[in-house]
């Protein structure tokens, strides 16, 4: 069985702010390292999609 990744809200909005660098940099890591075996739900898109634009994410 081959083991698949979950990542919250916050791991995303951490990507996408690039803030704090610590953080941004430890996602990223694990993203690119671990891409094939990522999954993502419907409810965290909404979510992602709601915090980006509300606080203008999608601009930066």
């Amino acid at each position: 069985m081959i083991d698949r990744i979950f990542l919250d809200t916050n791991l995303w909005i951490y990507l996408y702010a690039k803030e704090p660098p610590e953080k941004y940099q430890k996602i990223e890591i694990i993203i690119k390292d671990s891409s094939p075996l990522i999954q993502v739900s419907t409810q965290v898109l909404g979510e992602l999609f709601h915090v980006l634009t509300r606080k203008n994410l999608l601009q930066k």
